[in-house]
């Protein structure tokens, strides 16, 4: 009893100890470059020891990625950004569906993602040779013309009702003087 009050009384605390298994949350973003190069896949991971939920510090995280044609990228271990948080790049070499894998020790945990490296942008161009005076395309055309055409029909409406008033007007004009003079 003795022993049991002076722990108390001494302000020390059971250590407490994490557990040898994690939790792993995976974000993977590829981003496609230009046309024959490889894809680069940025992958970010937090881990976090499964009893307790806290950051896994000194964990060795390794991520890896297979294409489903069955290419495979080279590993690449992941830095430690700090608060239970990894990171790194790594080259896809083609476009594609990819399964990204995360690998951890100290916690051991995993994680996978799937990921589309998507092909690069089409770089196809035309060019014209021709000495002749640049023209409108024909989509501007048909704007210039539809904004033309519709120019025209306002003012057409609005001559007939300025018209009609004026025609309105010396119609009640008249009346008016049949009337006096009667």
């Amino acid at each position: 009893m003795v022993g049991a009050v002076a722990l108390v009384l001494s302000g020390s605390s059971i250590a407490h100890a994490h557990s040898d298994t994690g939790l792993m949350a995976i974000d993977a973003t590829s981003v496609a470059t230009s046309a024959g190069a490889p894809g680069e896949l940025t992958v970010q991971v937090r881990i976090t020891f499964g009893n307790d939920g806290d950051p896994a510090a000194g964990a060795v995280a390794t991520a890896t990625a297979t294409e489903a044609g069955g290419a495979v990228a080279a590993p690449v271990t992941l830095a430690d950004a700090g608060g239970g948080t990894y990171s790194g790049s790594m080259l896809l070499p083609t476009h594609g569906s990819w399964t990204v894998r995360v690998d951890s020790t100290n916690p051991v945990a995993s994680a996978e993602q799937t990921v589309e490296v998507a092909p690069p942008p089409s770089t196809t161009s035309t060019t014209s040779t021709t000495d002749s005076e640049p023209t409108a395309s024909t989509e501007e055309s048909a704007s210039s013309t539809s904004s033309k055409s519709s120019d025209n029909t306002t003012t057409v409406v609005v001559v007939a009702i300025a018209a009609l008033l004026v025609a309105a007007a010396l119609t009640t004009w008249l009346v008016l003087r049949t009337r006096n003079a009667s």
